[in-house]
């Protein structure tokens, strides 16, 4: 976490070239939510898909993920807990890599560009990216067919300014 980098080093951060990673919202809430489902799969039995689940049950599992109660630690402060949805819990995580200080921001949908133009920034070579983390989806389905019109106006309202800075849509 960058505020957590730049509190415990007391760094001058000025000086250093800052590098950050953005996603579409919409799809980086479906990524978590099956990051969910492969690393933590008992705590979300309830809303977890299956192979077998109809449109309908996709939509209403998923939009019970996003909506439950996330229990989230502070991690400035370890003492800290509170509890807000998983939602929430996420925008927060995007906000504190998307500060005005970033030199540079890498678009996870436009990765392998962008490294390279990255590269080329700061003169160094190009090298292979690795795909991790790429089989935790079950359903190979687009991000768009998670959603009723409810959840994506909430992404999109939650996200507002996220996506206005990057330019996102569904």
């Amino acid at each position: 976490y960058p505020d957590l980098l730049y509190k415990k080093t007391g760094t001058t951060w000025n000086n250093y070239y800052k590098i950050s990673c953005v996603r579409n919202p919409w799809d980086l809430c479906v990524s978590y939510y099956w990051w969910s489902m492969w690393s933590t799969p008992d705590h979300f039995k309830d809303v977890q898909i299956r192979q077998g689940d109809s449109y309908a049950d996709v939509i209403r599992k998923f939009k019970k993920f996003l909506f439950s109660p996330a229990s989230i630690r502070d991690y400035v402060d370890p003492n800290t807990e509170f509890f807000k949805t998983t939602l929430d819990f996420l925008l927060r995580e995007s906000d504190r890599f998307t500060t005005d200080d970033i030199d540079f921001y890498i678009r996870f949908e436009n990765i392998d560009k962008d490294i390279k133009s990255l590269c080329k920034n700061i003169n160094i070579p190009p090298g292979d990216i690795p795909r991790f983390k790429s089989t935790q989806r079950k359903r190979s389905m687009h991000y768009v067919e998670y959603y009723d019109n409810i959840a994506k106006s909430v992404v999109g309202e939650k996200f507002k300014n996220y996506i206005e800075k990057f330019g996102y849509y569904f």
